[in-house]
């Protein structure tokens, strides 16, 4: 950046408390290490409580100009994506008299009707690009109408121009100084887009800019990764079911001033970098330049994230960095042209690891910035095991068990699974996760189901539009399997997931043999997958994952294991807990409210309860402190269980 390079950075305290934000000297930085950042540092730059009244709105996103002077953040309500505000680093936020939207001294632009997307700077600092999107009446507009848009600082946003409008298809767009790169996408993994690109450098920015083409229909994945030397580096499904690193080389000469972007029919040669390993997968969204020339490359390998340095020119791998860590990846931060990078990371028994990348011309040297470690805890009292269970057809299903050393099994167990979109979420710190196999010595088990990302692509594959089914099937099965080998109790198993994972677990509370589960926590899940589809923001994207109900095929297979169509008259039931979040434009809460009063009506004499609490002031966002004191209350109620003393 320009002036004098700085860290920012946001640090929670204990509890639900909103962020504090602070700004930090590369001095500063360095000499914090030696002492594992015991306290915060620097200075307070932005209390993030003093933008709403009742603690209603969060920043999302953040981003700095390359001059290093105007902070962007991103604040929403509830969660979901909303509006950008902007403020000068030598305005401090940190105590007010009033609290609008974006905070008191706040300059006056600001960016309206926004997905969770971040914005791009021009290298100059004086505008940037960014994704626009029609307002969702409440989340029934499916139709987000994206378009990339170019805002001037200090001009109000109703004047910016639309550089690119990708017709009701996803956007995602990256500049990198001299080039703009844009893309659409029309299903929410993003398996298939489009793509092109614009030299910013020697023409204005306008609705009627040259542009080049670089993949002008969905026939293959088109994610960024940077650009070297005028060749554009990113993630890609072409012939690559697992995924490789690819290249376009970027030719100005082909340009052309268009009326519609289907005008542009070049194909660029797609250029193999990395060639697809068939036996990992390599993270979507994580390819990222370092050190001006480096790939970084994060990999999915047996449901274990792996972190490995390549050489842009020719792919060549350079190193496995952290070869002994088991960690998930939160977030991976640097500048392209920078020889230092952070990698944030956790784990199921630390919260926080901060590592730092440097380059030093010849090696890549990793050091350890930050460990989490809970109070009255020590990792090493915990062990990690992986298993196999076969499902339903043979398939043999990978999982994890995380648990005290030396506790008696079998044991309650805390069942979670996500299994979509090709994503994984191993190795996942949440705190309740922790406290269950920590106070109440009970099993913390993570299943790889099909539609997740687990073991590649193909593994999505299996698991999701007419074969979503099989995802539940591979839960149930895990759960058995855990019985028979004497690790878990029939009737003690909670099972939760979020979203996707929380459809998951509705339908498995179906579907699973009477007395295996004792407790379903579905959280903001999509219980009735017609409304997700044909009524939510997100639903014409999802139609793929979950089976397109608009044909008869489709239609077919989601009436089958839809959870809100599925509830089994007299059967006895485990508890269900639902949380829905009251601004849930994703989920709509309505989705859970109609599952509960099936559940109710259907089966009125349950013999454990059917609930629902409604997360205040809360979208499609992670559970909060007392969302997990109820799910806790309920968890010891049905299952029967105390924490332990001690």
């Amino acid at each position: 950046m320009g002036g004098k390079p700085f860290y920012l950075y946001g640090y929670r305290s204990i509890g639900d408390q909103p962020p504090l934000w602070y700004t930090v000297t590369v001095a500063e930085f360095q000499s914090a290490k030696k002492t594992n950042f015991a306290t915060p540092l620097g200075r307070l730059f932005l209390n993030e409580s003093l933008l709403s009244s009742d603690d209603s709105v969060s920043i999302v996103y953040t981003s700095v100009s390359p001059n290093g002077k105007t902070f962007a953040y991103q604040v929403s309500q509830g969660g979901d994506g909303d509006t950008w505000y902007f403020r000068s680093f030598d305005i401090l936020l940190t105590r007010a008299k009033t609290t609008p939207r974006g905070g008191e001294g706040r300059l006056k632009d600001f960016i309206p009707l926004l997905a969770q997307d971040m914005i791009y700077w021009t290298p100059d600092s004086k505008s940037f690009f960014y994704s626009s999107i029609a307002d969702s009446n409440g989340g029934t507009n499916p139709k987000h109408s994206y378009k990339v848009r170019h805002h001037i600082l200090g001009t109000d946003s109703k004047q910016d121009v639309t550089v690119f409008d990708s017709k009701n298809a996803g956007e995602f767009g990256e500049d990198y100084g001299r080039w703009l790169i844009v893309a659409g996408y029309h299903d929410a993994a993003a398996l298939n887009t489009i793509a092109y690109a614009s030299l910013l450098t020697g023409q204005k920015i306008s609705n009627n800019m040259k542009w080049i083409s670089l993949a002008p229909d969905f026939n293959f994945t088109v994610l960024a990764g940077g650009v070297v030397n005028d060749s554009y580096y990113f993630w890609t499904s072409k012939d690559a079911t697992n995924g490789k690193v690819a290249k376009f080389n970027l030719d100005w000469s082909k340009a052309r001033q268009v009326k519609s972007f289907t005008e542009l029919q070049d194909r660029p040669p797609v250029i193999d970098v990395i060639p697809e390993r068939k036996d990992a997968l390599i993270n979507t969204l994580d390819v990222h330049i370092t050190a001006k020339d480096k790939l970084l490359v994060n990999y999915i390998e047996e449901g274990k994230m792996a972190l490995y340095l390549h050489e842009t020119k020719d792919g060549k791998l350079i190193k496995r960095l952290l070869p002994n860590e088991s960690f998930y990846v939160d977030l991976i931060v640097g500048d392209p042209d920078s020889n230092t990078i952070i990698v944030l990371a956790e784990s199921w028994t630390t919260p926080r690891k901060v590592f730092e990348f440097k380059w030093d011309g010849s090696t890549m040297e990793s050091s350890t910035l930050i460990t989490g470690i809970i109070k009255n805890s020590n990792p090493d009292d915990f062990v990690t095991e992986k298993r196999h269970a076969a499902s339903k057809d043979g398939t043999q299903i990978t999982y994890f068990v995380v648990h005290r050393k030396g506790i008696q099994m079998p044991a309650p167990a805390f069942l979670h699974a996500y299994a979509a979109y090709g994503y994984i979420d191993s190795f996942y710190y949440q705190p309740n996760y922790f406290d269950f196999f920590r106070s109440y010595d009970g099993i913390f088990v993570y299943v790889g189901a099909r539609g997740g990302g687990d073991n590649g692509g193909s593994w999505h594959d299996d698991g999701s539009g007419l074969n979503k089914e099989k995802t539940f099937e591979d839960i149930i099965a895990v759960m058995q399997d855990l019985v028979a080998i004497k690790y878990a109790i029939a009737g003690k198993f909670v099972i939760e997931g979020g979203s996707a994972g929380g459809l998951a677990m509705a339908a498995v509370a179906n579907q699973a043999p009477a007395g295996l589960v004792g407790l379903a926590l579905p959280v903001r899940a999509p219980c009735d997958v017609f409304q997700l589809e044909l009524r939510t923001t997100v639903g014409l994207a999802n139609r793929p994952e979950f089976g397109d109900v608009t044909t008869p095929e489709g239609f077919d297979a989601v009436r089958a294991w839809s959870p809100l169509q599925n509830v089994v008259p007299n059967k006895s039931y485990p508890a269900i807990f639902l949380t829905p979040g009251s601004y849930d434009e994703t989920v709509p809460p309505s989705s859970s409210y109609k599952l509960l009063a099936e559940l109710q009506h259907t089966n009125p004499n349950n013999a454990l309860p059917f609930l629902m609490y409604v997360v205040h002031n809360k979208g499609h966002v992670p559970s909060t402190i007392l969302e997990s004191s109820y799910q806790f209350c309920i968890m010891e109620e049905a299952l029967h269980i105390t924490r332990r003393k001690g």
